[in-house]
């Protein structure tokens, strides 16, 4: 067993169920089957560069069913969540770790929620957040701030917290789903210490681990390739120095579970996930054919337009160099190709959603449904300025905001053919 002083971001999808519409043929075609072979006890499961044309087409409906607003409650302000979960019965629970930190929860029928946790240091209280954990209708959140995880009710009451491990931090995880025993799957999120990353740079070495919820138990059960480092000449006041930076659209690990499994990808060689054992032994690989999509001059130019953009907000002068940051903003390198995920996420049926990589400037979104054995069945895309935070077994959770820039969440239903 390795121990590590550290603590997740947490997130739970929900599931897909296998009887809902996005899981059924439909006209536009059955499910996919994979070409398959076993190669040294690993069943190699292989789609051409078809196979998503192919597949049963979804998209997300133009009306919500329900919408969550905080309105002018500063309290309920859903601006910095991105993770919300939804319980049983359809209501809402977010965490935002700005001003040290609330949890709210939100009726199902989207009417005014309320602040269940807050800032302070006493029972169910908050200081550095995570994303909610729900396991039924039962609410975790895992707090380093407060060393502590809070657990809640379906009501928002507050049922009694339990210690972290002494020194974990919520920083360095992204936990991406539960597995039996209610071990935490995560990947690590932090860089490695400066004086590790090569001269020639590349992509850095990252931990996948399952945890007890307090993370007094933890075990390592895969190493992945995270994210690429290059060594970049900063000029901060006229002093150069070298210094790692990530290049702008790098990839990095992804991990969920997935029915009985645990999917992971690095995306170093194109649409390739992994199917491993809860002990991290690989059983399978699922790849889909197809160039990358490379990184244009539009994307990049895009790109650094937004970050001048946000140098040039109010504010932005207090940096201590300007120029520099500038500088930086336009000379940074860019990848040559487009992440091929963007993220993974799972149910316990065995039905893995796996998001496209998106460019910067695009205005569409897709995912794509597969099971265990590589079938896939289902392609569901959307469009506009909202983001898919959970996909549930009819409906999605999309994340929007407004030209005022008012962050909601909408619940909406999926629905035959594409756009």
């Amino acid at each position: 067993m390795t121990r590590f002083p550290l603590v997740a971001i947490l997130f739970v999808a929900v599931a897909c169920s296998t009887d809902t519409p996005a899981m059924r043929t439909v006209a536009g075609g059955g499910p996919v089957l994979p070409d398959t072979q076993t190669v040294d006890g690993v069943l190699q499961m292989r789609h051409d560069a078809d196979a998503f044309a192919r597949a049963p087409q979804w998209r997300v409906a133009d009306s919500a069913e329900v919408v969550f607003d905080g309105g002018e409650d500063p309290n309920l302000d859903l601006t910095y969540v991105y993770r919300p979960a939804l319980l049983s019965d359809g209501s809402l629970v977010a965490v935002n770790r700005i001003r040290a930190g609330r949890v709210m929860l939100f009726p199902a029928d989207g009417s005014p929620g309320r602040m269940i946790a807050g800032p302070g240091e006493g029972p169910g209280d908050v200081r550095r957040p995570n994303d909610p954990l729900v396991f039924s209708d039962t609410i975790a959140v895992l707090d380093d701030g407060t060393g502590r995880v809070n657990w809640f009710a379906a009501d928002g009451s507050w049922l009694g917290n339990e210690t972290l491990w002494p020194g974990t931090r919520v920083t360095c995880f992204s936990a991406n789903g539960v597995l039996p025993g209610r071990r935490l799957l995560a990947v690590n999120r932090c860089l490695t210490r400066q004086e590790e990353i090569p001269k020639e740079g590349g992509r850095l070495p990252t931990e996948l681990i399952t945890t007890k919820i307090d993370f007094t138990e933890v075990d390592t059960i895969a190493t992945l390739p995270g994210v690429e480092m290059i060594w970049f000449e900063t000029r901060y006041r006229g002093e150069r120095r070298d210094y790692p930076m990530m290049p702008r659209l790098t990839p990095s690990a992804h991990a969920a579970v997935w029915g009985g499994s645990v999917a992971t990808s690095t995306d170093a060689y194109g649409y390739l996930i992994e199917r491993r054992a809860p002990d991290g032994t690989v059983n399978g690989r699922l790849e889909v054919a197809g160039p990358r999509q490379p990184v244009t001059d539009t994307m990049r130019e895009f790109v650094i337009a937004q970050e001048l953009e946000r140098m040039n907000a109010p504010g932005g002068e207090s940096m201590v160099d300007v120029e520099e940051s500038r500088r930086q903003a336009r000379e940074v390198p860019f990848v040559d190709s487009l992440p091929a995920f963007s993220t993974m996420s799972s149910g316990e049926n065995g039905i893995l959603w796996v998001m496209d990589g998106r460019a910067p400037n695009g205005t569409t979104w897709a995912a794509t449904a597969f099971r265990e054995d590589g079938e896939i069945v289902a392609r569901l895309s959307g469009s506009g300025g909202a983001w898919p935070s959970l996909i549930l077994e009819d409906r999605v959770l999309l994340r929007t905001t407004d030209d005022d820039g008012v962050v909601r969440f909408e619940v909406r239903r999926m629905v035959k053919g594409e756009r």
